[in-house]
């Protein structure tokens, strides 16, 4: 940005911003403080959209006065977390010029991997600089959901039960997983990990009624395949089960998105690599 900063230039880039949202095509907001009575801006932190590579770009600045005390890292974290969970993008970008080690360190810290080197023009700098180019991805940005590899690399089990909710216009229901969630953004199956000793039918029927608020009963689960898949920290055991008869309607209760899909559409919906090979099976079979 030019030093010092006009008024004018301000005005004008508030209405951009406000443009910029309201159109779903950037994402622009001010940091405040919240031990802060008057509720000062300290900052700010957006995104900008990139559609076609399904990704979005990360910028941020503080002020002076407000360095060192870890609020650039906090704001950076959280809207990238929010943007992965909420947004059609699979990856985040970002870049920090080479002699900035505080924003460097900020990138480092919240996940983002160094990718590359390059050069941009900076305004308020008065010329080209040399930058190093970052990038984050679910992966990246993810709390392990299980414990890390035991010594001799062997991946822990995890059992996981899955549903396939078919409604009276054959119809598939897929929850998109909220923010704070591993893979926050994806779509899947509703279902969860089964509680020791518990049946994954039990387990559909626990997790249907706390995450969609209905009830199914044993006999209307019907096993149609499974997922058998390794992550890094795990392998995942997940068998899909089809149900056509419920009692309620399938409500989030867990902040999550929901979406009724024709199998033919299937596809399109971005999910975890486990449940991708579910999707021809289930869309010929319906």
């Amino acid at each position: 940005m030019p030093y010092p900063y006009p008024r004018k230039d301000a005005d004008a880039w508030i209405a951009y911003t406000d443009t910029a949202l309201r159109d779903g095509s950037e994402f622009h907001l001010a940091i405040t403080r919240n031990d802060d009575p008057a509720q000062a801006i300290v900052g700010s932190v957006g995104i900008r959209l990139d559609r076609d590579k399904r990704a979005a770009k990360l910028g941020y600045w503080v002020g002076r006065t407000f360095w060192g005390l870890g609020i650039a890292r906090e704001a950076a974290s959280r809207l990238c977390r929010w943007a992965l969970a909420n947004l059609d993008i699979a990856r985040l970008e970002a870049q920090a010029v080479t002699d900035n080690a505080g924003s460097i360190a900020v990138l480092r810290h919240i996940g983002f991997r160094h990718v590359g080197d390059g050069e941009e023009m900076f305004q308020a700098r008065g010329g080209k600089h040399r930058v190093l180019r970052f990038e984050a991805t679910r992966a990246d940005l993810s709390a392990p959901v299980t414990p890390s590899l035991a010594p001799d690399d062997a991946r822990p089990l995890l059992m996981v039960a899955a549903c396939a909710l078919i409604d009276s216009d054959t119809r598939v229901l897929l929850a998109r997983r909220p923010e704070g969630k591993s893979m926050a953004g994806l779509w899947e199956f509703p279902g969860g990990k089964l509680e020791p000793g518990e049946t994954p039918e039990a387990a559909l029927i626990r997790e249907l009624r706390e995450e969609l608020g209905i009830d199914v009963a044993s006999n209307c689960l019907a096993p149609f395949a499974f997922a058998s898949h390794a992550y890094d920290s795990f392998h995942l055991l997940m068998p899909l089960f089809l149900c056509r008869r419920w009692r309620g309607t399938p409500t989030p209760r867990e902040a999550q998105t929901l979406a009724w899909v024709r199998p033919d559409k299937l596809a399109t919906y971005p999910m975890p690599d486990a449940d991708l090979p579910l999707i021809p099976l289930l869309r010929d079979f319906l």
